[in-house]
């Protein structure tokens, strides 16, 4: 180290000056121009973007809409198509014939026909019997015998 003192430029206040010369173009209304011609062009670009971006949402929906109304037809088919099925079971089941034969398999005797069959009649063998159950209690028991020989408790 020295003793001897630092010597320092003094400093400028401020910046140095460009020599800028003016050009014509530079005027505020060029210059306001051109900031118009660009937002034209932001917008414009940001226009070109949603019109294509909505378009392809809009030809999606379309199409999913036009999917499912074939799905709807195809169901609506399918519905009239068990319908007519329905219908003609229905009427088979309705017809007299099958009526007829549905009664008679499950045991259903028509009111013409059971009058017109002459009615067993039923023999009291012994009018009243009496019969003790586990608890000791006595019971009426009607015994009869019908013509055929069986017997009804």
């Amino acid at each position: 180290m020295s003793a001897a003192p630092i010597y320092h430029e003094p400093r400028r206040q401020g910046s140095p000056q460009r020599n800028r010369k003016r050009t014509p173009n530079s005027s505020p209304l060029v210059n306001s121009l051109r900031v118009g011609l660009v937002y034209t062009i932001v917008f414009t670009a940001v226009c070109c973007v949603t019109l294509g971006f909505s378009s392809l949402v809009g030809y999606s929906m379309k199409e999913n809409a036009r999917q499912e109304a074939i799905r709807a037809g195809q169901r609506a088919k399918s519905a009239r198509l068990d319908v007519g099925r329905i219908r003609k079971r229905l009427e088979r089941l309705t017809t007299m014939k099958s009526v007829d034969a549905w009664t008679r398999d499950n045991g259903f005797v028509a009111s013409y026909a059971v009058s017109k069959q002459p009615v067993k009649p039923i023999v009291v063998v012994r009018p009243t019997l009496f019969a003790k159950n586990d608890s000791g209690l006595k019971i009426d028991v009607f015994v009869a015998r019908i013509e055929d020989g069986t017997e009804a408790r």
